[in-house]
């Protein structure tokens, strides 16, 4: 699962909207401090991203450390998965920390994030 994160993160890190994209099922729900989306392609999960991407950017995001916290399987093509991330600047200092939970679908070697909420 740690592979499957950072991976994911390193979009965020690269500013690469078609790396994240990769990583979610559709139709899909985020949550973060903005609220509740229902993402049903990519055009929504676009425009779910962009203010976040743009924060990262003008913070100088350098490099996205995920730490996973739970990680409990549901059947053979479910999990749940907490992650605690720390956001690294250009200065290698932190400037956030937060927590996620997951909600995977797909199997082992195709999760796809379903559900994404701030925690």
């Amino acid at each position: 699962m740690e592979s499957f994160f950072q991976a994911y993160a390193q979009g965020y890190v690269d500013q690469d909207f078609s790396r994240i994209e990769r990583y979610f099922s559709y139709p899909c729900m985020l949550s973060n401090e903005n609220g509740t989306d229902l993402i049903a392609d990519a055009d929504d999960l676009s425009a779910h991203v962009a203010e976040f991407l743009a924060q990262l950017k003008a913070r100088g995001l350098s490099d996205a450390k995920a730490e996973i916290l739970h990680d409990q399987a549901h059947g053979n093509n479910n999990r749940v998965v907490t992650v605690r991330w720390s956001l690294i600047g250009e200065d290698g200092a932190e400037f956030a920390a937060f927590e996620f939970l997951y909600v995977l679908v797909g199997g082992p070697g195709a999760w796809k994030i379903s559900l994404a909420n701030l925690v």
